[in-house]
């Protein structure tokens, strides 16, 4: 993937021009210290920001990316923090002590990766764990600040003392170590994005060690700021690049699943229009003998013949549903704005001889105007009704069965209540699945994709199905929503 040429001359050229203004102004000021702190003030609050976004940008993405960030993400974490700190102090030994915490607990995080991705691929750094670190380097910051007495010699003369070089040493050797380790890990790949993640390692590492061997306020105290600088940059651009990077191979690939679903869908159709013949067929020819040779057969075989008839009507059946799954989510389906009242009394009229045979009473309250496919919103009722009268209770009278809605803050809940067997609590989810019924001895006859037909229609309209309540002898109530807006088919 190629670079925006601009994300990397950007900083190049705010960094030549920074390094040039303060140069100018060590050659032709006399009192440069209030510029400099100025500036310098400026520059580490900047460089925190930078450094603290890339850390919570890590902890967002640290699941997608192909290698392990939990100590890169701690340690950028302290080093922005106390750099905060560093920045806003006064040149001192808090200052300094400060400014050295921070470039060393940032190359240990750095650093530890290595760990991390030898021993620990699988630690995921949690929310509860950042809060907590960044308590610690909140604390550690101010304790700095409000301690200072106990602080150990950093500075003396404007020179920096042993232990201030060697901390920023080991500081630069372990920014070095990460960023060698990161590229034999990717030496082979063709991924260049990365080698912005080593660039900026190296660069960490050179700016530490320059920065022991200097002196407060001269050129190469300033030249490892601006190391740094740009490397906290180039830092930023390889997460949001890489992430870019991520954003295009997910796109990428979900038109890959579609176009496999758009093949898979036609596929189905095919299969299962062509199974129709040969199962006509074997029904068919079963009915003639039995109706041309009745006599011939006992009652053995007459029963025989019977069962095959019978699952040549549920194969059928079956393969009528697969017909209409696999129609459901064509990317050529016109979404209209419709009453739903219209489409149930459409499909009451439909049913009105089934409605009649099982006494079923069906009471539709006023339900909202949605956008929906028609055709499919009609099956939707359709089969919840015919599911309903399938499996009503024999025992009572009257099949009662009540459609109400309502109205919610982004969507619509559709109810449709009844009064018929019910439903074990255990059952709930699994009648959803394709050619999955309520297993029972009042099981019913059927294919039993009715409910898995409007699970997919309902799905493709950007909703949910669900049982809301059911109770065995006292009946099932459905519930589905459905958005307020316009729907978009994807």
């Amino acid at each position: 993937m190629e670079l925006n040429k601009r994300l990397i001359y950007t900083p190049l050229l705010f960094i030549l021009l920074f390094v040039g203004g303060l140069f100018i102004m060590e050659g032709t000021t006399a009192d440069q210290t209030f510029y400099f702190e100025q500036f310098h003030v400026y520059l580490e609050v900047v460089g925190s920001f930078c450094i603290l976004l890339v850390s919570f940008l890590l902890f967002a993405d640290q699941d997608k990316l192909d290698f392990n960030t939990t100590g890169i993400i701690v340690g950028l974490l302290f080093m922005g923090i106390l750099d905060t700190f560093h920045g806003l102090s006064h040149p001192g030994e808090s200052f300094v002590f400060l400014h050295n915490m921070a470039v060393l607990t940032g190359s240990l995080g750095f650093f530890s990766f290595i760990v991390f991705n030898c021993k620990f691929s699988g630690f995921v750094l949690r929310k509860r764990g950042l809060i907590l670190f960044t308590a610690v380097a909140v604390l550690t910051g101010t304790l700095s600040l409000v301690l200072i007495e106990y602080m150990p010699t950093m500075l003396v003369g404007g020179e920096f003392t042993s232990l201030a070089i060697v901390m920023n040493v080991i500081s630069g050797i372990l920014f070095i170590s990460a960023g060698v380790y990161f590229f034999i890990l990717n030496r082979t790949s063709p991924d260049k994005i990365k080698y912005l993640f080593i660039i900026t390692t190296l660069l960490q590492g050179a700016g530490s060690i320059t920065f022991g061997y200097s002196e407060l306020w001269c050129s190469t105290w300033w030249s490892w700021h601006v190391l740094r600088f740009l490397g906290n940059t180039l830092l930023i651009i390889f997460i949001f690049i890489s992430a870019e990077e991520r954003r295009r191979i997910v796109a990428r690939q979900n038109l890959e699943i579609k176009d496999i679903n758009t093949k898979l869908n036609n596929y189905t159709y095919t299969i299962s229009h062509d199974l129709k013949e040969p199962i006509r067929s074997i029904r068919t020819f079963s009915e003639f003998i039995l109706e041309d040779y009745e006599e011939q057969f006992d009652e053995t075989g007459k029963d025989y013949f019977n069962r095959i008839i019978i699952a040549s009507n549920k194969m059928a059946a079956m393969i009528d549903d697969l017909l209409i799954l696999s129609r459901i989510g064509k990317n050529d389906v016109k979404f209209e704005k419709t009453n739903l009242n219209e489409i149930v009394e459409d499909v009451i009229e439909s049913l009105e001889m089934s409605i009649h045979e099982s006494n079923s009473d069906i009471a539709c309250e006023t339900l909202p105007t949605v956008f929906c496919q028609i055709s499919w919103m009609k099956l939707v009722f359709s089969n919840f009704i015919t599911n309903s009268i399938k499996y009503r209770d024999h025992e009572k009278k009257r099949n009662q069965i009540v459609i109400s809605s309502r109205d919610q803050r982004d969507i619509y809940e559709i109810f449709i209540q009844d009064n018929g067997i019910g439903l074990e609590e255990d059952q709930f989810d699994k009648i959803f699945g394709l050619f999955r019924r309520a297993y029972s001895k009042n099981d019913k006859d059927g294919s039993g994709a009715g409910l898995a037909i409007i699970k997919d229609i309902i799905d493709q309209h950007n909703g949910t199905v669900f049982v809301k309540e059911s109770e065995p002898g006292k009946g099932t109530t459905f519930c589905f929503t459905l958005p307020k807006g316009v729907i978009k088919n994807e």
